[in-house]
């Protein structure tokens, strides 16, 4: 992944950094505003487009560089005098960039170092009037296309190399075989030399052991390169990893936010009932207290039942 691109003297550039995150980015501006410019200038960078004449340099001249940073290297392509490539890696201290190559440039062609770093083709680029991508494509051309990404092209190109070499090894052991019965008709003549007989015996023997010895180095590159894809998954799945106890934090916090807003909502609701229920209580109060003051009014001093004076001020009811 391209992380950042600097740009200086390429066309209307003088100096320009533009650092790009993980996803889509988009640039945005006005019309003549160089956007176009930036894409020619990873174009020439990348895949060596355009290569006609001085078209990529500035008008106001000075040495012309576009300096492309991936996830682990930087490679850098500058015009002045000479065009040429250099690459950078990084170090142990990774603020820390050594170059490691420069390549010189000649037109479209570029270094096989350059065009591994990049690992970038001509698909990846799409220009404003490009037809839709693959939709303006034949069928034919659609499915080479989706053969290449799924690396079917390469398991026949490496059918066809193997069968090339099979037929190599049994032109070579016809050869051998041949070379060898020659040789034996020859020994003939030397049988008077039984004494080499034993170190013919040995060099077998030696060559026996010789073959051993590569076919035992092939399968330890095997090896090798076995133990370098599983050390990469293993630094792949270590990043998961390393975000799995925050992403479990996350959504236990976030269900305990859940679980308090539900807890909010039912004091608030509790809150309500009881301030409407007190409402309620001062009305009834107000009500029992106009029904007293009404019943004193009314009441008379003398009991009609048992004629005796009553106070309607100690009267409760």
């Amino acid at each position: 992944m391209i992380k950042s691109v600097k740009i200086q003297n390429i066309q209307s550039h003088e100096g320009t950094e533009l650092s790009f995150h993980p996803g889509v980015n988009i640039i945005l501006g006005e019309t003549d505003g160089g956007k176009t410019a930036i894409i020619r200038a990873l174009q020439w960078a990348v895949r060596g487009k355009p290569v006609r004449g001085n078209t990529i340099q500035s008008t106001w001249g000075g040495e012309s560089r576009v300096c492309v940073e991936l996830e682990d290297k930087k490679v850098s392509r500058s015009k002045s005098t000479s065009d040429s490539y250099t690459i950078y890696e990084r170090g142990l201290d990774k603020s820390q960039q050594r170059r490691v190559n420069t390549f010189k440039a000649f037109g479209s062609t570029i270094p096989e170092e350059v065009e591994r770093a990049f690992n970038i083709g001509d698909i990846n680029f799409q220009n404003q009037l490009d037809s839709p991508f693959l939709l303006s494509k034949t069928p034919g051309e659609v499915a080479q296309h989706f053969n290449k990404i799924a690396g079917l092209n390469q398991i026949g190109i490496s059918l066809k190399q193997i069968k090339s070499w099979l037929l190599a090894i049994e032109r070579n052991l016809k050869f051998k075989r041949e070379e060898r019965k020659r040789l034996k008709s020859q020994l003939t003549k030397f049988n008077h030399l039984d004494k080499f007989e034993v170190e013919v015996e040995v060099l077998e023997q030696l060559e026996v052991q010789r073959n051993n010895l590569v076919k035992s180095n092939t399968q330890l590159q095997s090896l090798i390169f076995d133990i370098e894809l599983v050390n990469t998954d293993i630094k792949d799945t270590s990043k998961v990893l390393k975000i799995k106890e925050p992403v479990e934090n996350l959504l236990q916090w976030y269900k305990e936010l859940e679980n308090a807003k539900l807890e909010r909502n039912r004091l608030s609701q509790a809150i309500n009932s009881l301030n409407n229920t007190v409402h309620l209580l001062g009305v009834e109060k107000a009500k029992h207290t106009a029904l007293l003051e009404k019943y004193r009014k009314v009441f008379p001093n003398v009991c009609p039942l048992c004629g005796s004076k009553v106070n309607a001020n100690q009267i409760k009811i």
